[in-house]
């Protein structure tokens, strides 16, 4: 027996309300009918990689961070002297023009180098790091005492 189209919604609603679901729930149907965008792409990071630093100063790190979709919610950078396996991070601030800067407290600028690298997040929670692989293949810089 072939039935209509909305005999078949009826019989749908009827069982809902049979089974306690009152009939006038929402049913979640996989589409998105709302129109609107959903942002996925992370932000862009451009850094140019610190060079050698003086023992005892502060290290600048600056990055131009981007995203067309959304605000950027919060940049970081982690670092680390070469002898050290435990990352601090600090957050780099809004310098105007996508720009973003921070400075690494010159008593942490020591050892014969370090390491870093970037984050940033857009508000809706897409994150990406820089270099791409973050901790695991991280930027480097020299310490020099002169």
């Amino acid at each position: 027996m072939h039935r209509s189209p909305s005999r078949r919604a009826l019989s749908l609603s009827l069982l809902l309300a049979a089974c306690g679901g009152g009939g006038t729930e929402a049913i979640k149907t996989g589409f998105d009918d709302t129109g609107a965008d959903v942002d996925e792409d992370p932000p862009e990071i451009t850094h140019e990689q610190l060079g050698t630093q003086l023992f005892g100063q502060a290290a600048l790190v600056q990055a131009t961070v981007v995203d067309l979709e959304s605000e950027i919610g919060e940049v970081k950078v982690f670092y680390r002297r070469n002898d050290v396996t435990t990352w601090s991070e600090l957050a780099l601030t809004p310098a105007g023009d996508d720009l973003f800067g921070v400075q690494i407290p010159g008593d942490e600028v020591s050892g014969s180098g370090m390491k870093y690298y970037l984050t940033a997040a857009d508000v809706v929670g897409n994150t990406v790091a820089y270099p791409i692989e973050g901790e695991a293949l991280p930027l480097d810089f020299r310490v020099s005492a002169d």
